[in-house]
C-alpha cells in the first residue's frame, strides 16, 4: 500500500484523483474536503464545505474542482492552483427534506456539468463558452427563445448576452468565438471594411491581425407616422410624403450649416427640403409647405434601449461614418417625446387626441398591423431633395409594406447583421447557416420583422 490516510472523522463518500495525478481529493460526512499531495503524502489544504460531501469532480483540464453538498441547496467550485473558492451554484432544492446534491460529473469537454439532485432530478449545466454565444441588444434578445427551440442541433444550445456592438467587435477582434448581432453591424471604431467588403463581407481589425466576417440575416424596418384624419396627414399627403432628406432634417440635432455641407452623408438642398423655412431654426410642418400647420414637429419614440432608434442612426444619422450625427435633444424650444417602453405607446400616443402634430417612430411591421388612428408616412429614397421635387424628378413615394421592406425598396430600414471572427468560423458556421435558412428567416419574421429577399439570401 502506497498511502493510507486517516484524515477524516466521519465516513468518506467521495474520492477523486486530479487529472494530472498530483492530488487526491476526499470528501466526507464531516463536512470537509481534504486535498492530499500524492507525491509528498501530505494534506495541502482542508476545505470546509459546510455540509456532508457526497461527491467531487475535477474539470478535464484540472483547473476547477466542484464539490457536491448532500444536505445543502448549493454546490461549491474551487480553483485548483490556490484552492480558493470560485463561488457557489444555487437552486438545488429549497427545504431540508429535498435539498442537496448527491453526484456531479464534468463532461470531457469541460464545458458541461451534470448534477444529480437529492430529490431525484438530474440537471445539465453549461459554462458560458459552451453555448453558441450571440451578443446583441434588444432585437437580438427577442430572438433567444425562438433560436434555442428551433436551431437544429444535438450538441449545442443558443444563448444571448446583452452587449453593444462596440464590445462585441472588440471581443471578435480578439478572436473570441462570440457572434455579434446588431442593426448597425461591426463597429468602425475598431475595424475597417476590407477593400473587397462588398464581395466578401470582411472587415479588418485595427489593432489585431484578426478579420471579421459580417452577414445580413434580416431587415429591421422602421416607420414614421402621424395622426390620421388631421391637418398633419393632409400636409404630408399634399407634398407626397417625406424624402429621406426631410426625415434627416426632422430627426437630426445638427445645424443648417452642417446639414447642407457634404460629409459622410450628402448635403441637403435646403430650399428643396424646406422650401417654406421661416429661419427660426425649429423644424415645423409649415417649413415643408405653406399649407401645413404652423406647429413644431415633435418626434415620438420608445425607450432607446429597445433598439428602434438605431434604425434612424443607421439610415439618416451616419452611424458608421467618421463623424456621426445624433437625434436632436429635447429642449424648451423643441420637445422630443419618449413615449414609453412599448411600441403601442408610440402608435397610441400619435392616434390620441393630443397626437396631432407629432411624428411617431417605431417598427414598421408592428405599425402596419396596428394602424388604427395613424397614417404611416410614404417615403422617397432621396437624401438631398424634398419629396415634391424628388417625385417631380422621377422619384417614387414608397408605401410601407412587408414586400417593400423585403425587396429593399423601403428606405427607412437597416439590415440586421451577424459578425464573427474568421478564426472561429468553424464554430459559428452552422448557426450562421441557420439564420439564413427558411426556418431562420421564418422565425425572424414571426418576431415582427422582415426577412431577406431571395437576392439577399
Amino acid at each position: 500500500m502506497y498511502l493510507n490516510m486517516t484524515n477524516h472523522s466521519e465516513y468518506i463518500r467521495s474520492v477523486k484523483v486530479s487529472p494530472d495525478g498530483r492530488y487526491v481529493a476526499t470528501g466526507s460526512n464531516d463536512n470537509n474536503v481534504k486535498i492530499t499531495d500524492i507525491a509528498t503524502k501530505t494534506v495541502v489544504t482542508t476545505i470546509w464545505a459546510g455540509s456532508d460531501v457526497y461527491d467531487i469532480d475535477f474539470s478535464p483540464d484540472g483547473g476547477t474542482m466542484v464539490v457536491a453538498r448532500g444536505r445543502s441547496s448549493s454546490m461549491y467550485a474551487y480553483q485548483t492552483d490556490t484552492w480558493a473558492s470560485l463561488g457557489a451554484m444555487d437552486g438545488f432544492g429549497s427545504s431540508n427534506n429535498n435539498r442537496g446534491v448527491y453526484s456531479v460529473e464534468f463532461h470531457e469537454d469541460g464545458d458541461k456539468l451534470a448534477v444529480g439532485w437529492r430529490r431525484g432530478y438530474v440537471s445539465l449545466h453549461m459554462a458560458a463558452d459552451a453555448y453558441v454565444r450571440v451578443h446583441g441588444l434588444h432585437y437580438t434578445s427577442l430572438m433567444e427563445n425562438s433560436w434555442r427551440s428551433t436551431y437544429p442541433t444535438t450538441d449545442e444550445s443558443v444563448r444571448v448576452w446583452e452587449y453593444d456592438r462596440v464590445t462585441s467587435t472588440l471581443d471578435v477582434c480578439d478572436s473570441k468565438h462570440y457572434i455579434g448581432s446588431s442593426t448597425n453591424g461591426v463597429s468602425p471604431q475598431y475595424a475597417d471594411k476590407a477593400a473587397n467588403y462588398s464581395e466578401t463581407g470582411l472587415w479588418d481589425c485595427k489593432y489585431t491581425d484578426a478579420q471579421i466576417l459580417e452577414i445580413s440575416y434580416g431587415r429591421a424596418a422602421g416607420a414614421l407616422m402621424v395622426k390620421s384624419g388631421g391637418n398633419t396627414e393632409t400636409c404630408v399627403q399634399t407634398i407626397g410624403g417625406l424624402s429621406m432628406a426631410q426625415v434627416r432634417w426632422i430627426i437630426s440635432g445638427s445645424t443648417k450649416s452642417t446639414l447642407t455641407s457634404p460629409g459622410g452623408m450628402p448635403a441637403l438642398d435646403w430650399n428643396s427640403v424646406v422650401p417654406n423655412d421661416d429661419g427660426n431654426g425649429i423644424p415645423e410642418w409649415i417649413d415643408l409647405d405653406a399649407s401645413c400647420p404652423d406647429t413644431e414637429i415633435v418626434l415620438s419614440h420608445r425607450w432607446e434601449n429597445k433598439t428602434d432608434t438605431t434604425i434612424l442612426h443607421e439610415t439618416v444619422l451616419c452611424e458608421n461614418c467618421a463623424q456621426t450625427d445624433s437625434i436632436y435633444s429635447s429642449s424648451p424650444s423643441r420637445f422630443r417625446a419618449i413615449a414609453g417602453e412599448f411600441r403601442s405607446d408610440v402608435t397610441q400616443g400619435v392616434a390620441s387626441s393630443g397626437g396631432e402634430g407629432s411624428s411617431g417612430f417605431t417598427e414598421m411591421v408592428y405599425s402596419i398591423n396596428n394602424n388604427n388612428g395613424i397614417y404611416i408616412v410614404p417615403l422617397v429614397d432621396n437624401f438631398t431633395h424634398g419629396a415634391a421635387d424628388a417625385i417631380a424628378d422621377g422619384g417614387v413615394a414608397v408605401n410601407a409594406s412587408v414586400n417593400s421592406s423585403r425587396s429593399g425598396e423601403w428606405p427607412l430600414q437597416t439590415d440586421m447583421r451577424a459578425f464573427v471572427s474568421l478564426d472561429q468560423i468553424s464554430k459559428s458556421l452552422n448557426f450562421l447557416k441557420f439564420l439564413l435558412s427558411d426556418l431562420g428567416q421564418l422565425k425572424w419574421e414571426q418576431m415582427g420583422f422582415t426577412g431577406l429577399d431571395a437576392w439577399g439570401l
